[in-house]
């Protein structure tokens, strides 16, 4: 099953352009109404400003997503259970590329010209909790894995609420099939 992963899902720029937007338009919002005079002109601009920018973001993650081509690894004998495109965050910088759940580990792929990332691979054995977190306190995105060693991996996904009921039934598969 290896071969080239193409373009990061169409819907993930779509909503990372929506979010981007309504976060900058209400802040633009409380921007304008402490300079305008009356406060509630402030709106219109606000969301307009809002609107533009998110726009703009959508799509410049769509354009940048067309440029990310990964090599699907080679799995051999392991059953895929859910990929998709992932941010992995390592304190205060983070790196592109996409994640890979299969029936025995977690792979972080990054793409090669990606000048901060590595590929990371976790053993499902090494997770002690998996958890769906909000990025910047904000954004539902997150997908925060403690490992036992006391360690941690942090990853910002689409769909985290789904990375996590995946990733805790390919261990409790993976705890299955090891007794």
């Amino acid at each position: 099953m290896s071969g080239t992963i193409g373009t990061v899902e169409k819907t993930a720029g779509k909503r990372m352009g929506l979010y981007s937007g309504l976060i900058f338009g209400a802040w633009m919002t409380v921007f304008y109404a402490f300079r305008s005079t009356p406060w509630y002109t402030a709106f219109l601009p606000g969301i307009l400003a809002g609107v533009v920018f998110g726009v703009f973001v959508g799509w410049l993650g769509r354009r940048k997503a067309k440029t990310l081509t990964i090599t699907r690894p080679n799995l051999g004998n392991e059953a895929l259970i859910f990929e998709g495109p992932a941010n992995r965050l390592e304190g205060a910088k983070g790196a592109g590329g996409y994640l890979f759940l299969t029936s025995s580990r977690l792979l972080f792929v990054s793409p090669g010209e990606s000048p901060q990332g590595e590929n990371v691979e976790i053993r499902l054995a090494e997770i002690g909790d998996v958890e769906a977190t909000q990025t910047l306190g904000l954004i539902s995105n997150g997908l925060l894995l403690s490992l036992h060693s006391g360690k941690s991996e942090r990853f910002v996904v689409s769909n985290h609420e789904t990375w996590c009921e995946k990733i805790r039934l390919a261990i409790a598969g993976a705890t299955r099939a090891a007794v």
